[in-house]
């Protein structure tokens, strides 16, 4: 029999939606949607990831069973029991010294398995927890979440389309992410100016009005630059700024402190083109921003999302259609990990660990003691390791050796544990190195939500049977806190766990589960009538955005010896 199974792509944040044909409980091939014009994917089309969902799928190197590393490295199969209990006795060891521990959360895992994780990180007493997002998001949502109160992109994609005047900044969106590149397209037909700032000439600035080439790590010097002159033009929303922001003086006094020779010669953008950028976005009646890796993979991302988020404010660019911040990444579920809290600085639901009523509130719920002190980084896992500070990791649906920084610091600190349990459905060379390997699921295999790039909750249903011991992570973590003897981890199922995200996560409180089950558009966050965040009010405690940015510092310029800098890019298969 032939069944028709709706899913996410989870190959990118848009979270674009298709269908699985199934045959005989085997996929045979995908189809496009139609008549949803609710989706991201309007039309129901794919791009080159997408459309090879299956055939990626088919080419994992699958963890079929419980894995153990013996003395000379090979693995042997042992049964569930067996292995959750070798994890089991290794969490037990450092339970009276929880900061000896540390677990790395997923963004191609589902928000209940992301948000069982680090409670229970959290219950086993330590903030030890994070994720890929340090690379490639952190930094920005950091930014976000400290000028607007949400560490989450403001508007819908769809929402581009009423812009008249979008600034791409630091992203090949046309090659990377199509899907949204049509909707900037659609804006741009309708007479929207485009402004894309980037050192190189991409697909993306092929269909620029203006294309703004600027010295790699040079961005905040230039976005000082653009905001100087919408001050001394006084190009600024004085209504918008007085009433809804505060810091506007400080900025101004940042701002002014560099001439824009000063900026064209750190940049090397002309200044006849910092005014035109300058008066065109300050003028727009709506402008939108989509901040690319080119910024948020940069070491200066929090500072440079500051600054291009103060630059909306002060436009007033910010809380009405047509005029978004949008986060663009490469990586499928991160919006849904940072609202579930896996990040050793912050709770679910964008709060801070040091947010005391928010540590007694998630106290009161769980059942146990939250800890106070600010966890550890990745990075900082890595270094912990080196120095003999860290006894073990939990690393689930993560390649932490091949996505950190610095390979072969990260394989010595990580041969160096005395313990590392990989929950994973492929071999990957983190797993490779695993004293213990937890089969998973796949995405496929299994169901539960994910949150897209716009706030978007949608319920990735199960296409097909999974091997016979792959597990799903809600499954895996559960039976761990059981046999480790914690309470508030007997789930039935992945609804439940949903269920109580929906209790603890204010912003998904209004999600209801049959709803996303049933409706393949799904619902936003906070609601589905607050699609454009900020409408009238910012969540920040009194109300109001922050205005913020730095002086910039001159990154290292080439010479002879060293005539190039480094850059890295996106292309079509890897966003």
């Amino acid at each position: 029999m032939e069944k028709r199974i709706p899913i996410v792509c989870y190959h990118c944040s848009l979270g674009c939606r298709t269908l699985i044909k199934v045959r005989d409980d085997y996929p045979i091939g995908i189809e496009y949607m139609k008549d949803q014009p609710d989706i991201v994917n309007e039309h129901g089309k794919l791009c080159s990831k997408g459309n090879a969902i299956l055939s990626l799928e088919k080419k994992l190197k699958r963890v079929r069973h419980p894995m153990k590393r013996k003395e000379n490295g090979e693995f042997i199969e042992i049964s569930w029991n067996r292995a959750l209990e070798i994890v089991v006795e290794g969490l037990n060891d450092v339970k009276k010294s929880p900061e000896r521990i540390a677990f790395v959360g997923s963004l191609r895992s589902y928000n209940e398995a992301n948000y069982l994780l680090q409670k229970l990180a959290r219950v086993l007493g330590s903030n030890n927890i994070d994720s890929e997002a340090r690379f490639c998001y952190l930094g920005a949502g950091y930014a976000l979440l400290e000028s607007l109160g949400l560490a989450a992109s403001t508007n819908t994609i769809k929402s581009l389309e009423t812009a008249d005047c979008i600034l791409i900044w630091g992203h090949n969106l046309a090659e990377t992410q199509p899907i949204a590149f049509r909707y900037v397209l659609k804006a741009r037909d309708k007479g929207a100016t485009l402004i894309v700032v980037d050192p190189r000439f991409t697909k993306t600035a092929r269909f620029s009005d203006i294309y703004v080439k600027l010295r790699p790590g040079s961005d905040l010097a230039l976005l000082n630059g653009i905001m100087r002159v919408i001050i001394n033009e006084v190009l600024y929303d004085s209504e918008f700024v007085e009433k809804r922001c505060e810091g506007f003086d400080d900025i101004r006094r940042i701002v002014t402190m560099y001439d824009l020779e000063e900026i064209e010669r750190i940049t090397g953008v002309p200044q006849a083109v910092i005014i035109e950028v300058a008066r065109r976005f300050a003028n727009s009646r709506a402008a939108s921003v989509i901040i690319g890796t080119g910024v948020t993979q940069s070491s200066d991302a929090k500072r440079v999302t500051h600054a291009i988020v103060s630059m909306c404010l002060m436009c007033g660019h910010v809380g009405k259609p047509g005029a978004g911040i949008y986060i663009a990444s490469g990586k499928g579920n991160i919006q849904g990990v940072i609202d579930m809290g896996v990040a050793p600085d912050l709770l679910p639901g964008h709060r801070y660990v040091a947010d005391d009523n928010w540590r007694r509130y998630l106290e009161e719920k769980w059942g146990y003691e939250v800890p106070q002190e600010e966890g550890l980084s990745l990075l900082e896992f890595i270094e912990s390791s080196e120095r003999g500070n860290i006894d073990g990791i939990y690393i689930m649906g993560e390649d932490v050796l091949h996505n950190t920084p610095n390979t072969e610091r990260v394989l010595k600190a990580l041969e160096k544990l005395q313990f590392l349990f990989v929950q994973e459905s492929m071999l990957t060379p983190t797993a490779e190195l695993a004293d213990i390997i937890l089969p998973r699921t796949t995405i496929l295999e299994s169901e539960g939500s994910l949150t897209n790039i716009e706030r978007r909750i949608q319920w990735n249903h199960r296409a097909f049977t999974p091997p016979k011991d792959a597990r799903p992570d809600w499954w895996i973590l559960s039976k761990i806190a059981g046999k480790l003897g914690l309470k508030g981890f007997e789930y039935m199922c992945q609804d439940d766990v949903f269920v109580e995200i929906t209790e603890i996560v204010p912003q998904y409180r209004s999600v209801d589960l049959s709803r996303i089950k049933e409706n393949v558009p799904g619902m936003f966050w906070p609601d589905d009538y607050s699609r454009i965040l900020y409408l009238d009010r910012f969540s920040t405690p009194n109300g109001k955005a922050q205005i913020k940015t730095y002086k910039f510092r001159v990154s290292e310029e080439i010479d002879e010896r060293y005539p190039f800098t480094l850059i890295t890019v996106r292309y079509a298969d890897y966003t």
